[in-house]
């Protein structure tokens, strides 16, 4: 049995790191999601039942299957040498549920560069300064072209008008 999954910086990468198969999965995206104030007051019920409805078929397919599940490297869509942007923070929330030419995000954390420039939930982000945006794997990648304190166009659509912002980045808290 395969099952090939996007390997994002997330919960699971330690288990991906060591070669161990992972899956993720998530109900639902907003401003608190992996902050310190993401808390379980913030799960809506009905987000999490069709989540663990697939998480029960798949575990029984997997319990059922002849044989495990062989670990295989996540294909990544990012341009050869390009790093991962983990030193500087736009503040996006990305929206991994729903992906069409872009990124939409579901919404800004408060406070934020992404919030300041005046981004918002539903925004698809096409473009992140130099870089084309088809898919939140190539969002993850594109600020590793960037230091803290770089201003960027990010070019969003917004339901049918595109739309372009400046973000001044700064240093990932992490």
């Amino acid at each position: 049995m395969h099952i090939a999954v996007r390997h994002y910086r997330i919960d699971h990468s330690s288990f991906y790191a060591q070669k161990i198969p992972v899956m993720h999965f998530f109900a639902d995206l907003h401003a608190e999601y992996h902050q310190p104030t993401d808390d379980v007051e913030l799960v809506r019920a009905e987000t999490v039942e069709p989540v663990l409805q697939s998480i029960a078929s798949i575990a029984t397919a997997l319990a059922d299957a002849p044989e495990k599940p062989r670990y295989l490297v996540a294909e990544q869509s990012r341009p050869q040498g390009q790093g991962r942007g983990f030193s500087v923070w736009a503040g996006t929330i990305p929206n991994d549920a729903e992906q069409s030419n872009g990124m939409k995000i579901s919404g800004v954390s408060p406070n934020s560069p992404a919030e300041k420039s005046g981004l918002q939930a539903g925004d698809v982000i096409v473009k992140f300064g130099k870089v084309d945006v088809r898919n939140v794997s190539d969002y993850t990648y594109a600020p590793g072209e960037y230091k803290p304190g770089d201003v960027l166009e990010i070019v969003v659509v917004r339901g049918s008008v595109q739309k372009v912002v400046n973000v001044t980045l700064v240093k990932r808290n992490r």
